[in-house]
């Protein structure tokens, strides 16, 4: 019988402290599942497809409630939608605080003052608490379900067109004080450009990603015909008195704000 040779040990592959077979370490194989996992929060591939607006966030996302009180649970707790919530909240609650002071100030020292002016005031006021109170409910409840979502994404956008209309409207109130077929014929131009753009946005055809940069566009349209009454205003008055009179540059630095926004949004 033929005596069995054995290789010395140096000479055999070292499996068993290969990388290779080495077993992968827990926080190596769950740590997506167990950062995720912290106050119920999950990834972005378990959220229902209808439910992935953005590939490039891959954390932090709540899951479907089906409930209103649980959904509205999480307002102050952690997650990737706290920002966008908060950033809404805060404006909503500041606007309705000096809502009733600069009421308050116009009843102690301004008295006589015209109640057209303080219904445009007005318009300005409830406008911008309406677009910021329907943004933070989308973002508070779009992880109720896929049809409340819907409903609140369309909220969100009749917000932000309200908004734009109630800038119109106390923008060019100021612009042209004394000249009010100039008013009117721009507060005929602003109603009718944000009730075609509501009619696009909310048009069943034009809803989903595919169609996310065809409504930034709208937006971005319609506040950017804000430009004709400006470049009226300063022909007819003067840029002197249109910049001391109206605060214009305060409305273009708003139209600024509104561009990047929509330049956020569209990625």
């Amino acid at each position: 019988m033929m005596e069995e040779t054995k290789l010395p040990d140096s000479t055999l592959p070292n499996f068993q402290q290969s990388e290779y077979e080495k077993p992968p370490s827990p926080l190596t194989c769950q740590q997506n599942s167990t950062l995720n996992s912290h106050k119920g929060l999950i990834t972005y591939d378990d959220l229902p497809s209808w439910h992935q607006d953005n590939p490039s966030i891959f954390t932090s996302y709540r899951p479907i409630t089906h409930s209103l009180r649980d959904s509205l649970k999480t307002f102050f707790t952690l997650h990737n939608e706290t920002f966008n919530i908060h950033t809404h909240s805060i404006p909503f609650f500041t606007c309705l605080f000096l809502t009733g002071l600069i009421f308050y100030i116009f009843s102690i020292y301004f008295p006589e003052s015209p109640l057209v002016d303080r219904f445009i005031f007005s318009i300005f006021f409830l406008s911008t608490m309406i677009c910021m109170g329907f943004s933070m409910g989308y973002h508070t409840l779009m992880n109720h379900s896929k049809g409340v979502a819907e409903i609140w994404l369309k909220l969100d956008f009749v917000g932000i067109v309200l908004a734009i209309l109630g800038d119109f409207v106390t923008g060019i109130y100021v612009a042209f004080y004394c000249e009010w077929k100039f008013q009117v014929g721009y507060w005929i131009m602003i109603i009718t450009l944000t009730s075609t753009t509501l009619i696009l946005l909310l048009h069943p055809h034009f809803q989903g990603l595919r169609w996310r940069t065809f409504r930034v566009c709208i937006f971005i349209g319609t506040g950017c015909s804000a430009f004709a009454p400006i470049i009226h205003a300063i022909v007819y008055f003067g840029w002197n008195q249109v910049v001391n009179g109206t605060g214009m540059p305060w409305y273009l630095g708003e139209g600024g704000f509104l561009v990047l926004g929509a330049v956020v949004y569209s990625w």
